[in-house]
């Protein structure tokens, strides 16, 4: 492979602050291998990067939301820029990190006009209960998947992050003719930067209390864990504001909520934490799952999606029926509290063997070399 051909273009157009850290660790291992890395992100992410990805990058509009994504994706000016540098860099490879409803698919035509490799991670490829994301949402995500099948058929590699996506994927999408493969999400490992460690103090949800998180079944827990189990302490942690005031009812519950956490306090609030608590109503995999394991911190969560495969039960957390009553939870954050150490030793070498840089090459090699 020439050194032309090893330059890779890797992107987040949809800010997300979790995909910072993918496209990074990403981007590190790609420069392991050899590659000239470039990143292609929404102006959003511009206050989480060091100045010397920030040489590397191109920022294209700022969509965070819906409203956003649409006011950019109007906007020719976007469409110009993005053409421009990927003209400009004759790059190999583009990797977009999550789904852009309208620039994917522009960077996808692009890609496939100069005979770019295009490689889509594909993280929710079918909602079937679209009702637990709750109000406009549940309406949009069905033109989402939509826009994303019209940008499937200018995809060459697609990522899926769990068997039950894949299933999901084939699903939804049978007529794709591009090639699958299945590779967990990788993290940067934040763990050595970190302050000393400290006495874990809460049970931990990382939010926005979005519907399909079951921010409902966390404050019940929390309401239960007050009235029959006083020594336990919550917490919910969010990038986005938390306006119910339904969350300021418990004595027992900190929050934790401001537009820019950086990832090395996010990280470092998750070391704290007892355990990390994730009732989710539907989810093919889990950053938050992720991050915790990064940093040693089991996780109590339901059983749902494809939770199972990356929570291993009594071993890097607890699993726990969707339905389950409160008390079934406060039996799961007390079995981590009662094994916590060998629990946050397994947490962090399951972390640095599937998700970490030097974890992922395997899936590096099968991607980009196979």
């Amino acid at each position: 492979m020439s050194e032309e051909k090893k330059k890779i273009l890797i992107g987040s157009l949809q800010f997300s602050p979790i995909y910072k850290s993918h496209c990074c660790a990403l981007g590190s291992l790609a420069e392991k291998n050899g590659f000239d890395v470039r990143y292609l992100f929404s102006g959003e992410y511009e206050w989480m990067l060091p100045d010397s990805l920030k040489k590397k990058t191109v920022f294209i509009g700022r969509t965070r939301d819906i409203a956003t994504a649409v006011l950019d994706g109007i906007n020719p000016l976007n469409y110009f820029q993005i053409r421009r540098f990927i003209e400009k860099e004759q790059v190999r490879f583009i990797y977009m990190y999550n789904f852009h409803p309208f620039f994917n698919r522009f960077v996808a035509s692009v890609a496939k006009k100069y005979g770019i490799t295009y490689i889509q991670h594909i993280h929710e490829p079918h909602y079937e209960n679209r009702a637990v994301y709750g109000g406009l949402m549940q309406y949009w995500l069905s033109l989402f998947e939509s826009f994303q099948g019209n940008l499937l058929t200018r995809t060459d590699i697609a990522i899926l992050s769990s068997r039950i996506s894949r299933e999901l994927f084939k699903k939804r999408y049978p007529g794709y003719l591009g090639r699958i493969v299945i590779a967990p999400l990788i993290y940067e490992d934040l763990e050595p930067e970190l302050p000393k460690r400290e006495e874990p103090e809460y049970i931990t949800l990382v939010g926005p209390p979005v519907p399909a998180k079951g921010p409902e079944i966390f404050l019940r827990i929390a309401a239960h864990a007050q009235k029959n189990h006083p020594h336990l302490r919550f917490q919910i942690i969010s990038r986005s504001p938390i306006k119910d005031p339904v969350f300021s009812k418990y004595h027992n519950l900190r929050i934790v909520s401001r537009d820019r956490i950086p990832d090395e306090e996010m990280a470092d609030l998750l070391r704290k934490s007892i355990a990390v608590i994730t009732p989710y109503k539907a989810a093919t995999q889990s950053s938050v799952v992720i991050m915790a394991n990064m940093v040693g911190t089991p996780v109590v969560s339901s059983d749902v999606g494809g939770l199972p495969e990356f929570v291993y039960h009594k071993v890097t957390g607890f699993l726990v029926n969707l339905d389950a009553p409160g008390e079934t939870w406060i039996e799961g954050i007390e079995f981590i509290i009662a094994h916590r150490e060998e629990m946050s030793e397994a947490c962090r070498e399951y972390f640095v063997k599937n998700f970490s840089v030097p974890g992922w090459q395997n899936y590096f090699d099968e991607i980009f070399f196979s």
